[in-house]
């Protein structure tokens, strides 16, 4: 699960607040604006030379033990050792592979494209580049990504539909898309329209098809001579979600909304991506009025979801969306750790919202049944209250407890266990099989 894209206002002050470095470290390794000390390899490897030229290439690769097969899916993560760790959801099993380096200051992020669409392969990335791992062979391909081209930072990471690419963004414009193909490591830039010398298009929310990405047509959202959205305090009033044909460039609008009163919008897409779902949150003291919409993506029309809005109304916006994968269901996650937070089930086709209370943050669906993954810090000394939430990690955060909740068909919690106590940097990065 990545950052939703599409809260601008109110995501910069999250991870102002959540990773004040962050950014910081993101935007000085792809802009070129900060040097920063070459990454520290495992001592078995031996790192390929440096091709400057190349916008993006395959640094080193590292291998670990062949990994048995398995046909269950198992939860990955970091354990103590910097090694990957695979837990079956009993709890039962664990396996351990090839080791995982992390780069990056202190208390800058690690962010995951979570599960992959055939389930044997992770990506994650960090200060260091993006790193992608095949069950199949335990091989970690690093990818280091030179400073004019695709950086990762914000949690931008979305798994193309057949696998075989992720969308990130750009350090080539604030709000560009650049593909990086796996496991070649190429890149290419999603052709990025302007208006008024500026972007047109935001991130992208995610991927309608294999050549078309979904974005925010800045320039309907924010008019005049630069429509990049700044970081001011200027409260959001139309959203407007768009195709961009990354083959072409060319941009097709999908819809439009209006409301004085949206304060800071987001668009988030289903997992089959047939809908989106809308859904407002109040920056600071802005003027704001709850507004859920979902959003038919082949015809663009927009079905009010008063039911969902008075729940985000209550949760004072909604901090997180986690699908359930198949289906047009999502645990919403509203509030704040220090404030309180609050789970709701929504059901997008129906209107539908059931709330109840779990312990931590929800980071992972398994593929199938109903299990949900939690994690929680095992202790929040020195460590900010919201590290872990939307499964963004911290260079040098854990350890993490993960949890398996497993719910039953009227959405009770049937049984719950615990996986690990020791997942650290990033509670989890996907959960894989290998059959």
């Amino acid at each position: 699960m990545v950052i939703i894209p599409g809260l601008k206002q109110w995501r910069g002050w999250l991870l102002a607040a959540m990773l004040p470095l962050a950014l910081q470290a993101g935007c000085a390794s792809g802009s070129g604006g900060g040097a920063q000390a070459p990454p520290t390899y495992p001592a078995s490897v031996t790192p390929a030379p440096t091709i400057t030229e190349a916008p993006a290439f395959v640094n080193y690769t590292a291998s670990g033990p062949a990994l048995p097969p398995f046909s269950d899916w198992r939860v990955a993560y970091i354990g103590p050792d910097g090694k990957l760790h695979l837990v079956s959801l009993d709890g039962k099993t664990t396996l351990t592979g090839v080791s995982l380096p992390i780069y990056g200051p202190a208390s800058t992020g690690i962010y995951t494209a979570g599960t992959a669409p055939d389930g044997a392969h992770l990506v994650y990335a960090d200060g260091g580049g993006v790193k992608y791992l095949d069950m199949h062979t335990d091989t970690l391909s690093v990818i280091r990504v030179a400073h004019t081209d695709a950086a990762p930072y914000e949690g931008l990471l979305l798994w193309s539909p057949d696998g075989h690419a992720i969308a990130t963004n750009s350090a080539n414009t604030p709000w560009g898309t650049a593909i990086v193909q796996l496991p070649s490591g190429a890149v290419t830039a999603a052709p990025a329209p302007s208006a008024g010398g500026q972007p047109q298009t935001s991130l992208a929310h995610g991927w309608l098809d294999a050549t078309h990405l979904a974005v925010d047509d800045l320039a309907v959202e924010y008019p005049g001579p630069t429509p990049t959205p700044s970081w001011s305090p200027a409260p959001q009033t139309v959203a407007c979600l768009a195709s961009l044909d990354i083959t072409t460039g060319q941009l097709r609008p999908i819809v439009t909304l209006r409301s004085s009163t949206m304060s800071s919008g987001s668009f988030v897409l289903t997992p089959d991506a047939s809908e989106a779902l809308f859904f407002n949150t109040q920056v600071q003291s802005q003027p704001f009025t709850p507004l859920v919409e979902r959003i038919d993506l082949a015809t663009g029309h927009a079905t009010p979801l008063p039911t969902i809005a008075s729940a985000l109304s209550k949760s004072g916006g909604f901090t997180q969306l986690l699908w359930l994968p198949h289906t047009h269901l999502a645990l919403a996650l509203g509030g704040f750790a220090g404030a309180g937070l609050r789970y709701h089930l929504i059901d997008i086709d129906d209107d539908g919202v059931l709330s109840f209370s779990l312990s931590g943050f929800p980071v992972a669906w398994s593929p199938v049944g109903r299990t949900l993954i939690l994690a929680r810090l095992n202790s929040y000394a020195g460590q900010d209250p919201e590290t872990g939430l939307n499964d963004v990690g911290i260079v040098g955060s854990g350890p993490y407890s993960l949890t398996a909740v497993i719910f039953s068909a009227n959405w009770s919690v049937a049984s719950s266990v615990t996986l690990t106590t020791q997942a650290m940097q990033i509670p989890v990065l996907g959960l894989v099989r290998n059959p």
